[in-house]
């Protein structure tokens, strides 16, 4: 199957871009970017099958990264089905990256008031994070690692969630 990616703009200066590589072609990526704020910039990159992203930008000057997939796991199927959504509105000046590069990671962040950043790394598999920051200058950085691919080892399917409210957190 193709791979699927739509871009909807109606601010002014913004730039979004999308490369997909699905590698196998055995499930579809799919990619969503909405900006209706200006001057917003998302930069989406999916390796391997089955990948899901959604940026949503509605206030000004944000910047979203998704990175998806690693290109030395897609011949054994190690960095597919990861899904991630990224929310920017408020005043803006929000930044966002996410980097899935397993297999079966989630990853949410919703970002809310001004200036606010959140970077999350998920590596080998079933990870799963949310960061919701309602505010402003709050800092989130999630970093989820298993050390081995075995589940009985405990070491996989890491949970993390942030909630900041109020102004000048970090995480």
């Amino acid at each position: 199957p193709s791979s699927i990616s739509t871009i909807e703009q109606t601010g002014d200066g913004n730039m979004a871009t999308v490369n997909q590589d699905t590698g196998t072609s055995f499930e579809a990526s799919q990619s969503f970017v909405g900006q209706a704020g200006n001057s917003n910039s998302a930069t989406i990159s999916q390796i391997d099958d089955g990948q899901f992203s959604s940026v949503e930008q509605l206030s000004d000057n944000n910047t979203a990264t998704v990175s998806q997939g690693n290109p030395g796991l897609v011949a054994s199927d190690g960095s597919f089905g990861n899904f991630s959504t990224i929310s920017q509105s408020g005043a803006g000046d929000h930044t966002a990256t996410v980097e899935q590069t397993g297999a079966f990671n989630e990853s949410e962040i919703v970002q809310n008031g001004s200036t606010n950043e959140a970077f999350v790394q998920q590596r080998d598999q079933g990870n799963a994070s949310s960061v919701i920051q309602n505010g402003n200058n709050n800092f989130a950085n999630v970093n989820e690692q298993g050390q081995g691919t075995t589940l009985a080892s405990g070491q996989d399917f890491n949970t993390s969630d942030i909630i900041q409210g109020g102004d000048d957190n970090t995480a």
